[in-house]
This record gives structure tokens, C-alpha cells and sequence, in this order.
């Protein structure tokens, strides 16, 4: 079988994180009110899912970046150590893995959920509204958004809770 260059996935990375960078990037969590047939473990996320279900609203992501393994490294991911670098030193080193982060702040999002997905290419109301608030806006409810987007990554987990205070922080690597 034939393989993938660590120029092509590379270049696939970059383009990826333009298209993000261009579109903007929201995260959602849902599955607020059905509970799974055991609470305990959940189905595993379904490649085909085009949505996540019972949506609360859509947080802008606050970073995407290339990263890079470093034992220094001010990130913690799954047991190792990253460090974020520029798109140039990304280029420099043909790098490959980008980094999504974003928070949520107390009171944005329901209490309960049980999936989180990241979005790109929202489209909210503001596209055809010339009263709605214009962005920069990092938190949009369901009634304040037309279009989802496209679901590029999402995971199924047991329930969590937010309590009213919480404050939230949701992170995940991209491998190309």
C-alpha cells in the first residue's frame, strides 16, 4: 500500500488550519436531555455524524495552532507535554500536528451534556439581520445561528455536569 508523504500531510495540515482560520471554528456540546442506553458507556462517535444532537450553543475556539511534542512544553495532552509554534516554524519542520482549544465560561452552555463537536463555516443571523450584533462574538445560541456548519470532529462521552460557576476548557489534537 502506497503512503502518505510527511510533505503531503503537511501541506493537508496547513491547508486545514487556512480553511479554519478563514471560516471560523465553534464548539458545541449536546446530547443535553436523551440518555444513552448505559450512561456509563456511551456509543462510539459514528464517522458518517453530520451534527451532534440537542445542541445548547456554539463557542468561538479561542486558539488553533501548530504544536509540537516538548517535555517543557506548556500544554498537557494525553499524558505528553506540547508547545505551541508559528505556521513558519511549522512549515520549517514540516509539522503535522495542529492544536483546537476554546473555553466555555459559567452560564453559556446547559448544565448536563453528554458530546462535544467542533464546527467550522457557522453561518449566524446576523447574515441577513442588519440589527443582529455584528461579530467579533464568542458565544452564539441556537435561536442567534442558520446554519451548523460542518461537524469536523466530535466525541461521545457519559453525562457530564456544568455547575453555573464552571468554567470550562475543551481541547484537542489534530493529527495530519
Amino acid at each position: 500500500m502506497a503512503i502518505m508523504t510527511i510533505t503531503s500531510r503537511h501541506a493537508r495540515a496547513m491547508a486545514y488550519k487556512a480553511q479554519l482560520d478563514e471560516a471560523g471554528v465553534w464548539i458545541a456540546l449536546g446530547r443535553t436531555i436523551t440518555p444513552w442506553d448505559d450512561e456509563n458507556h456511551p456509543p462510539p462517535p459514528d464517522p458518517h455524524a453530520v451534527d451532534i444532537e440537542e445542541i445548547t450553543g456554539f463557542q468561538a475556539v479561542e486558539n488553533i495552532s501548530f504544536v509540537r511534542r516538548n517535555e517543557n512544553g506548556s500544554i498537557f495532552y494525553l499524558g505528553d507535554y506540547y508547545e505551541l509554534i508559528s505556521d513558519l516554524e511549522a512549515t520549517n519542520t514540516l509539522c503535522t500536528l495542529l492544536y483546537v482549544r476554546a473555553v466555555i465560561r459559567p452560564i453559556q452552555m446547559g448544565s448536563t451534556y453528554r458530546q462535544i463537536g467542533v464546527y467550522r463555516g457557522l453561518i449566524s443571523v446576523d447574515n441577513l439581520n442588519p440589527d443582529f450584533p455584528k461579530p467579533p462574538y464568542d458565544f452564539l445560541t441556537l435561536d442567534q445561528v442558520l446554519s451548523h456548519g460542518a461537524l469536523d470532529i466530535y466525541d461521545n462521552f457519559p453525562p457530564t455536569t456544568r455547575l453555573p460557576n464552571q468554567r470550562d476548557e475543551y481541547a484537542f489534537m489534530l493529527q495530519f
